[in-house]
């Protein structure tokens, strides 16, 4: 996923981010600018990472007791 993301980040350089607009895969009502689209992605990305390190250190304090 991570490789897709900069894979496109690299196809998308020269482009206008703010002026570039794609419609939500969720509300097909609903469109943004493709900059945002893409920092909603990463930040999506950096919730699971922090919701699996959440986990490991639960598990590991848990082992512990």
């Amino acid at each position: 996923m991570h490789d897709d993301l900069r894979r496109l980040l690299q196809e998308l350089d020269g482009y206008d981010l703010g002026a570039a607009k794609v419609q939500s895969p969720f509300a097909k009502w609903l469109r943004y600018k493709l900059g945002s689209a893409v920092a909603l992605q990463m930040a999506h990305d950096r919730r699971h990472l922090w919701q699996a390190r959440e986990a490991v250190e639960t598990y590991q304090r848990q082992k512990r007791q």
